[in-house]
């Protein structure tokens, strides 16, 4: 066999023909490197994704720095009603599910009322700003002398938020009717004798529902704890009930009628039983 020879200046034509062309020496390593890069290019998207789809909680609102901010919580359009009664096959469930969606929108609107308008006034009767105090008075201004808030006694205290313990009251007492409503329905429903448990809710889970029920719990427990861990209202409450003790003995010498006397203590009795003696949550379970 002849041997090919190869002709002149070929290798410089060869040179040129792949001149610009940045070949690498080792393809499986330059496979290697995309892939890389690659992933790590997914896996920075992924994470990106994660963050702007994910439940945590970003940076908190600095109400100091930046007063003004806007509420993006998306609000249904759609009634309750309306959703439900769209599916006409079963009525029976159709009118449970809309009673249970009724409740467990009116558990959470009490959720967000406790934590508005009670909790921190409960956590904070009765506290000074003792620091403050002892500024101002050895201060060597008089306006500083006079700015000094006057000492209000327990008993005086308790009779400015009589009213606030009242609407407590009446907070609480919905509360706990709410809670026994909820859990006789789901006792009535969840019963191996009860019809529309085994043809309909035998695997039906209403988590919302357990949610919401113990999300209220949880409230009247907090409320427990926080009267519990603030003497203030202890003290004041007993001073309060010692000065109606005198008004009771004299009532005349007071300027205060028999049958309003009756009535207002009727009210007081009231507020000693479902919030002062601190068993809120085992009144809603008992």
């Amino acid at each position: 066999m002849a041997d090919v020879k190869e002709p002149n200046g070929s290798r410089n034509s060869f040179d040129e023909f792949f001149n610009g062309v940045n070949l690498p020496d080792a393809p499986a390593n330059d496979l290697t490197s995309r892939m890389k890069n690659f992933v790590l290019d997914h896996e920075a998207a992924l994470g990106e994704m994660y963050k702007v789809l994910g439940e945590d909680i970003g940076d908190s609102w600095d109400a100091e720095h930046d007063p003004i901010g806007i509420d993006v919580t998306p609000i249904d359009q759609e009634p309750i009603i309306s959703m439900v009664t769209r599916f006409e096959g079963n009525p029976q469930f159709n009118k449970i599910v809309i009673v249970f969606a009724h409740l467990c929108e009116e558990m959470r609107e009490m959720e967000h009322l406790a934590e508005r308008r009670f909790y921190g006034v409960l956590a904070m009767f009765g506290h000074r700003d003792e620091e403050d105090g002892e500024d101002k008075k050895h201060s060597s201004s008089d306006q500083a002398d006079a700015d000094i808030a006057p000492k209000i006694e327990p008993e005086g205290e308790m009779g400015m938020f009589l009213p606030f313990f009242q609407d407590l009251v009446n907070f609480i007492e919905r509360a706990q009717a709410v809670i026994q409503n909820v859990i006789c329905q789901l006792a009535c429903l969840y019963h191996a004798r009860q019809k529309l448990y085994m043809t309909t809710f035998k695997n039906v889970m209403l988590l919302p529902l357990f949610e919401r029920l113990g999300g209220l719990c949880r409230v009247l427990v907090t409320m427990d704890v926080i009267i519990a861990d603030n003497p203030n209202i202890a003290d004041g409450w007993h001073q309060y009930k010692r000065m109606i003790k005198y008004v009771r003995s004299d009532p005349k010498g007071y300027g205060v009628e028999e049958g309003q006397l009756r009535l207002f203590e009727g009210l007081l009795v009231r507020l000693d039983r479902k919030v002062l003696n601190a068993t809120i949550f085992e009144d809603a379970v008992s």
